[in-house]
């Protein structure tokens, strides 16, 4: 029963972010990697910004995280 999601510890941020990245076959960029990992730790981000590439990409990253 060691492998019982029930007992396991849960994986952190940084592991859901390594599952997503390898199912959606992308390797996210060092601030999309800080910022998604900030955002589910469950810290509130304000963030302003002009157009940036790679912002649907960091959002999409973290909602797959989450059911992860």
């Amino acid at each position: 029963m060691a492998d019982c999601p029930c007992t396991d510890a849960p994986l952190s941020a940084a592991e859901r972010l390594d599952i997503v990245e390898r199912r959606l076959g992308i390797v996210l960029m060092p601030w999309q990697r800080q910022w998604a990992m900030r955002a589910l730790d469950g810290e509130h981000i304000v963030t302003t910004r002009a157009r940036r590439a790679g912002w649907k990409t960091t959002l999409r990253a973290v909602k797959e995280a989450g059911h992860v």
